[in-house]
Formats: C-alpha cells, structure tokens, sequence
C-alpha cells in the first residue's frame, strides 16, 4: 500500500503546493490515505492467526501475537509520508538524520528495556515505538514550514473503530477461525463503527450513495440478464 503511493505522493506534492485549498486536500488525502492502510492493517492482523495456522507448525503460530503490533507500527511509519511535507518544500532534510536518530534510539531504549521482559512481544513494541517517533517529530517539525489542516478527529475515530473491530474479531475467532466469516465480521464492524462515530461527511455519504446506486443498477440489469 505505502510504496506506490509513495512514488506518486512527491511528484503531486510539489504540483499542487501552491494552489488554493492545498491544506485541505493534503489533510483529506491523509485521512483517506490511513483508511487505506487501517483496512488493509485489518486484514492482514485479523487473518494472522487462521493463515499462521493452516500454513505453519504449532511452534510458529504464536507469531500471530506480534503481527497486530507490527501492523499497526507500519501505519504510523508509512503516513509519516505526508506529515514529512513541510520538510520537504522548504528543502529542510537535514532535519531527517535527527529524527531518524531519535528513532533509532527510542527502539533501542525499548528493545533494552522491554525484549528481558516480554521477549518477541517486547520487540515489536519497541518496533512500534521507534515507527511512531516518525509522524510525531515530523508533524510538529514540518508545521513550522508548511500548514496543513489534518483531520485528527476522523483519524482518531478511525483508530477506534479498529480497535473495536480487532476486538470483535478476535472474540469471534475464539468461536470460529472461518477467514470467510471473519472478513464479514470485519467488514460489518468496521463500516457500522465509522458510521456510528459520524467518520463520512455530506459530500462522501453523497458518493457513496451514488456508487451504491449504480451498482445496484448493474446487479439488477445482470439479474434481468440472467431471468
């Protein structure tokens, strides 16, 4: 997910830092850009366990328990791309080497600290912490140079409704390890959570209807199709 947008992400940054509305659409474009990386953190967290299990010896299945941290350690550190931004128009990337090393310290710190006590559980929070260090320095670095409205509030609703979609799912697979009937679950959940929490604006409930519509009238022709 992250590197193909990565290698359209600078080319479009600098065509459209200039023009008006650019701290909106570049704070939209992170909120969608998280949405897409959530969902797929969600599945590949969600089905850990039922693939590690049909693929895999008894002794490499608990590897499923460090996968949901190491997910979610790469959404921090892949939507680092666009809170980076201000760095980059002002040509600033010599400020990149200290945020670097103050990641690299803090995952030190913690793989030292929590690796004695929490083994490989340990050091996927210590990955998780060092990725983190990323979008937080260069949020507050790169504000300095360039203004971009983020949507934390639609961020901060998404997040939870992962956190509760993780949940369920993880309570229904103490029941049934169906990857089918997980992804429904997930699925379900998620798109209720963010609709429960008001994430879609007017604009995007508008689309979607719009595209609903549409497909509704395709699966109908395809129906008449078939009588």
């Amino acid at each position: 997910i992250s590197e193909p947008f990565r290698k359209i992400w600078a080319p479009f940054l600098f065509e459209n830092m200039d023009t008006q509305g650019s701290a909106i659409l570049f704070g939209r474009i992170q909120t969608y850009y998280v949405f897409i990386a959530l969902v797929g953190g969600l599945i590949v967290a969600v089905n850990a366990g039922p693939i590690l299990n049909l693929i895999s010896p008894s002794p490499f299945q608990e590897a499923a328990r460090i996968v949901p941290i190491i997910v979610l350690a790469y959404v921090c550190w892949s939507s680092n791309m666009i809170f980076e931004s201000g760095i980059f128009i002002r040509k600033r990337t010599d400020i990149k080497l200290y945020i670097v090393l103050a990641s690299a310290v803090t995952n030190v710190i913690c793989n030292l600290t929590l690796i004695p006590l929490y083994g490989a559980l340990g050091a996927a929070w210590a990955v998780f912490a060092g990725f983190l260090v990323f979008p937080i320095c260069s949020y507050f670095i790169s504000k300095k140079h360039y203004f971009i409205q983020y949507e934390f509030g639609r961020i901060f609703k998404m997040l939870v409704a992962g956190v509760m979609t993780f949940g369920l799912c993880g309570i229904v697979k103490t029941v049934n390890q169906s990857i089918i009937l997980l992804e429904i679950v997930l699925a379900m959940t998620f798109a209720a959570s963010l609709f429960l929490f008001r994430f879609f604006n007017a604009e995007e409930i508008s689309m979607l209807k719009s595209v609903l519509l549409k497909k509704r009238g395709v699966v109908w022709q395809w129906l008449l199709l078939m009588k």
